[in-house]
């Protein structure tokens, strides 16, 4: 009876498996007799992914109405993500809306804005347009304008969907000392604490501003103060009106949406966690001489010194609570 050990079979469904190409992560493989060929397999502009803005108009009982935005849920290091100050998590049946009421004029942001809205005929904008000068004899002069083209008229409106993420934070406290001890003033880190209960918060703001930490100078003078949330940006709606819309009217349901998205995965977040803080240590005089007098006038003499230490310490103490994101 012949026998066919595991083993041998293991290696050869081993070697196959090696020999035979597998697709991966938004890849394509199709085998033709000529060999194996590889494509990229990015998803459909519709795909649903994470974070993808929905807006739709909303009208209420009296008229009224305004822009609203669901959001296909996406998750931080797995948890729930909730709307705005509702507390309403993103996978709540059904789908909570995020209102939009403030936006920002964006026709006149110089021009930083997709390009394809200029060929929808957004205005553009508002800005003068640069002149190109040319004397041709000695009293005449000619001005000839490089851009002289304005796109069109239609007015475009914008706001910022964002991730809320709040933590504890560092700022340093200052206290006087006396300055006989060798100190005039003492630096040391302190704790902010977070401001709402639940971390992952989904908000609108008319326009993103980057989370600024403090710099090298702000730490050595003493007026550090990092702050105790972080915030990412995940996406943008845009709104263009009709053509010849007046100045001062706002998004209305003519107006046409757009979104622009910055994230299409699920997000991990952590911080940073620095606890470096080093003490400096003051020189002092312990000398015991006139009853102590002339050490408490040496130490005054020499707390300049060791504020000035203290300070460089300070600007180069890695005390920090600062997050960070990565997409899974």
């Amino acid at each position: 009876m012949f026998n066919f050990p595991a083993r041998a079979y293991n290696d050869v469904m081993a070697a196959i498996r090696r020999a035979k190409p597998l697709p991966g992560l938004r890849s394509r493989i199709r085998e033709t007799t000529a060999g194996v060929l590889v494509s990229s397999g990015a998803p459909s502009p519709d795909w649903n992914h994470p974070w993808k803005l929905h807006p739709r108009w909303v009208e209420d009982d009296n008229g009224d109405g305004h822009w609203n935005v669901t959001i296909t849920p996406g998750f931080v290091n797995g948890a729930n993500a909730v709307i705005g100050k509702s507390d309403k998590p993103l996978t709540a049946d059904p789908s909570p809306s995020l209102a939009i009421t403030n936006f920002r004029d964006a026709t006149g942001m110089n021009g930083h804005y997709p390009a394809l809205f200029k060929k929808l005929g957004a205005r553009k904008p508002l800005e003068p347009d640069p002149i190109l000068s040319s004397t041709l004899e000695e009293n005449a002069q000619v001005e000839v304008a490089l851009f002289p083209e304005q796109y069109g008229s239609r007015r475009l409106m914008a706001a910022d969907v964002l991730l809320h993420i709040d933590h504890m934070g560092i700022r340093t406290d200052t206290f006087f000392a006396d300055p006989t001890t060798g100190n005039l003033v003492i630096h040391s880190p302190a704790f902010t604490p977070p401001v709402n209960r639940y971390p992952y918060r989904v908000q609108t703001v008319p326009e993103y501003i980057a989370v600024q930490y403090p710099t090298m100078l702000e730490r050595m003078m003493g007026t550090m103060d990092e702050p105790n949330f972080d915030q990412l940006l995940l996406g943008t709606l845009w709104l263009l009106s009709q053509p010849d819309e007046g100045e001062d009217t706002q998004p209305g349901p003519t107006w046409q949406p757009y979104t622009q998205h910055f994230v299409f995965w699920n997000l991990g977040y952590a911080n940073v966690n620095k606890f470096n803080f080093t003490n400096p240590q003051s020189i002092t005089i312990h000398t015991g001489l006139a009853f102590g007098l002339l050490d408490s006038i040496g130490n005054s003499m020499l707390a300049p010194i060791n504020d000035a230490y203290a300070d460089v310490m300070n600007g180069l103490n890695e005390t920090s609570m600062r997050g960070y994101f990565w997409t899974l």
